[in-house]
């Protein structure tokens, strides 16, 4: 059966508050074939009449539902500050582990409990766009928040690692699997974080900076296409041997992170360590947590959050 609709139509229904749930339920379902770039994509026998070219990757439809999840989140925010005024005020921007499309409940949805949250965060958003388009400047001079909290790189860990490995031989130590493309994979992404880091710092240096980078995913909890087939490629067949290379991958990005936080000698800037929080049942799939899961990275968060204050 075909669902057709017009962009006007599907346009209208998603800016209504009354019916973008519903529509998001009816015309959209995630596709999460990216790692940390989860985003909504119009359902199999939904038709649009329209010109197709607006469709694509990053167009107007996938910028219409992402919308309806902002809006959302930042309702959330105006009630908030009116009921609780004296609940700290946070800026988030981020990745799949920050704003992931219906289907869970991820570090920022656990955090609206307890904060008032202004979220800038898109599904399928990335580091290098979140540092173009810096929307988190103009929502930190709109907000005035205590804290901002930025979660990225996890696909330029992930995203390519059939490309970032050598061939597995046995005896080799997970460091020796990883070539010259995770080399650069990881200095990109720390120039990235370095460059966002301080362009928020010259606009606002008086607001405290919360990054982190991940908990170490479980590949052999799950089997999926992102770590378990691309491993199994390389000819890595046990499954601790996969497990320990994961792990590797994270401890390497937490090394590049904090290397690069004790370049910036900014007290302000701090790095949450997620690794350890998600218990071995508590992987949705081998890279995003359950609701338990993202429920215990939020608790990591909000042991830093409950020490800051709310600016004058």
């Amino acid at each position: 059966m075909t669902d057709r609709i017009t962009v006007h139509e599907l346009q209208q229904l998603l800016e209504n508050e009354a019916t973008a749930d519903e529509t998001l339920r009816k015309y959209f379902e995630v596709d999460d074939s990216v790692p940390f770039s989860p985003h909504y994509k119009l359902k199999p026998g939904v038709q649009i009449d329209g010109p197709q070219e607006v469709f694509g990757i990053g167009g107007v439809i996938r910028n219409l539902a992402n919308k309806v999840s902002r809006r959302k989140r930042n309702k959330k925010y105006a009630e908030s500050v009116l009921r609780h005024p004296q609940r700290l005020r946070v800026v988030t921007e981020g990745d799949s582990w920050f704003q992931y499309p219906h289907r869970l409940e991820d570090i920022i949805d656990n955090l609206l409990n307890w904060y008032s949250v202004y979220s800038v965060g898109a599904a399928g958003d990335t580091l290098a766009n979140m540092l173009r388009e810096n929307e988190v400047g103009d929502a930190i001079e709109s907000v005035n928040p205590g804290a901002v909290l930025l979660s990225g790189g996890g696909n330029d860990l992930f995203g390519e690692l059939e490309h970032c490995l050598n061939d597995y031989t046995p005896g080799n130590d997970p460091g020796r699997l990883l070539n010259d493309r995770f080399a650069k994979n990881v200095d990109d992404v720390t120039r990235q974080y370095e460059a966002f880091l301080r362009q928020i710092r010259r606009r606002h240096p008086g607001v405290q900076i919360l990054i982190h980078g991940y908990d170490a995913p479980v590949p052999s909890l799950k089997r999926g296409k992102w770590l378990w087939e691309k491993l199994e490629d390389r000819k890595v067949k046990d499954p601790k041997g996969k497990d320990l290379l994961a792990a590797h991958l994270v401890s390497v990005f937490y090394g590049r992170l904090e290397g690069l936080l004790g370049q910036m000698n900014d007290p302000m800037i701090t790095l949450i360590d997620l690794r350890g929080s998600v218990g071995s049942h508590q992987w949705y799939d081998e890279i995003h947590p359950t609701d338990e899961g993202f429920q215990q990275c939020a608790l990591r968060f909000q042991e830093k959050l409950h020490t800051i204050p709310n600016p004058p």
